[in-house]
């Protein structure tokens, strides 16, 4: 289940941890576009007003039970913002919160910190990359229609064992049929196993947006979250994590062929990509500073091509300073920072020349392409800049720029898939592109 791609209006009953007798009816509403909201009727832990006694208009911790088919009917809510309140009479109370993120489980929890050893991640992008192609038609036997259950089966595609800050992950394809739409849909979900049991939050944070940022980069384009499932090793206790997300997907799933995927599943043995999940995992830690920069602007959807620019020029800068000192401490813990005095010229040689041979596909006079990065510098730092800027130009340039940094980064870890790269639709496209605006 999509948990963060579908809307949820569960009605149900809310509680202060301090004040179990003191419920409130309301319901929880969940839209992957506006995230959580939370609508009471009455007070909660006062007999009037949810600001008057505590003196604060945010709840740390809020606990209910809801009616949400399918993700639980037990509820914590985190970090409640209370957005409005009112009195009307009789004397009835009407309040509004806007949650941080909400645990809906299959039974009661107490704490939001509570640990968890497994999770089950749906990716969007995550199946087009395993599987290109569209869903087959499925017929069903009678059994099957007896029955009247859904049939799933399950296929590992590849597994990787004590990597950094998990004892392993399995890449799982998932096949689920359903006899009334005779239709066979297909998903494919990363499983994790986790080295030590962890809460939810730093789940996400530090197993889950690893493996997001990497299906973006294999697949070329942004890739968002869209079920959190965690659970503990015996799946006696279930879980789904809700929050606001940064980044949603298109309402509708657009399916990709493999030319349109940068590096498909198929380019790779089952050991290389194995090998590919390690090293990547353990750049994401050494680089979270420069991998924030590159993929946070693909998920904030930054609609200006002046800001995009911008934000590829400080990953690239942030990527030559880390590399000058590969030494150095994770980034953002005494790692060496960009200068923005340096050239930006200066940053790209630093990270494309050792790569020319496979980057000419992409850039075919790389000096030139390096050269222009400083232009644009100066160009977007004149205070009359307005209605003179070529922005077209500037927005295939820093296209050619961040797919540039792709490549590297693949490269880097598997530099067997330099000959697939050459061939990949996107970088045919981009080079196409770019040369007819320079």
């Amino acid at each position: 289940m999509d948990s963060l791609s579908r809307r949820l209006h569960a009605p149900g009953f809310f509680h202060v941890p301090a004040k179990p007798e003191a419920e409130a009816a309301g319901y929880l509403r969940y839209s992957p576009t506006k995230g959580l909201s939370l609508h009471l009727v009455g007070a909660l832990g006062d007999e009037r007003s949810c600001l008057g006694s505590r003196g604060s208009d945010s709840c740390p911790l809020l606990i209910g039970t809801v009616q949400a088919k399918g993700l639980g009917s037990h509820v914590l809510l985190a970090d409640s913002l209370c957005t409005g309140s009112s009195i009307s009479m009789p004397g009835f109370a009407v309040e509004r919160y806007e949650p941080a993120s909400a645990l809906l489980s299959n039974e009661p929890l107490s704490d939001f910190d509570h640990p968890w050893p497994a999770a089950s991640i749906g990716l969007s992008g995550l199946w087009e990359w395993t599987r290109p192609g569209r869903p087959a038609l499925f017929s069903h036997t009678r059994d099957d229609l007896i029955q009247g259950v859904n049939i799933e089966r399950s296929r590992e595609l590849c597994k990787v064992v004590s990597v950094f800050g998990m004892a392993g992950f399995q890449l799982h394809s998932h096949q689920t049929s359903t006899w009334q739409s005779f239709q066979i849909a297909e998903i494919a979900r990363l499983s994790l196993e986790l080295s030590s049991s962890t809460a939810a939050k730093t789940v996400l944070e530090e197993s889950v947006a690893p493996f997001q940022d990497f299906v973006s980069l294999v697949t070329g384009q942004p890739s968002a979250i869209t079920d959190v499932a965690l659970s503990d090793l015996s799946a006696r206790l279930q879980a789904h994590l809700l929050y606001n997300r940064v980044f949603a997907p298109p309402r509708r799933r657009i399916e990709r062929s493999a030319f349109e995927i940068l590096l498909p599943f198929t380019a790779l043995s089952v050991e290389q990509w194995e090998a590919f999940v390690r090293s990547w995992l353990d750049f994401r830690v050494t680089h979270r500073a420069f991998c924030g920069a590159f993929f946070g602007s693909d998920y904030a959807k930054i609609p200006y091509v002046e800001l995009r620019f911008i934000s590829a020029s400080r990953a690239v800068r942030l990527l030559a300073a880390h590399e000058a000192n590969s030494t150095g401490a994770l980034a953002g813990v005494g790692s060496p920072r960009p200068t923005s005095s340096e050239p930006l010229s200066d940053a790209l040689r630093a990270f494309l020349m050792p790569y020319s041979p496979a980057m000419t596909n992409l850039i075919p006079d790389i000096e030139t392409f390096v050269e222009q990065a400083d232009v644009w510098t100066v160009e977007l730092e004149r205070p009359d800049r307005v209605g003179r800027i070529n922005s077209v130009a500037l927005h295939w340039y820093t296209e050619t720029l961040r797919m540039a940094l792709r490549l590297w980064m693949i490269l880097r870890f598997q530099p067997e898939a330099a000959s697939f790269l050459e061939s990949s639709s996107e970088v045919q496209r981009l080079r196409t592109r770019s040369s007819a605006m320079s």
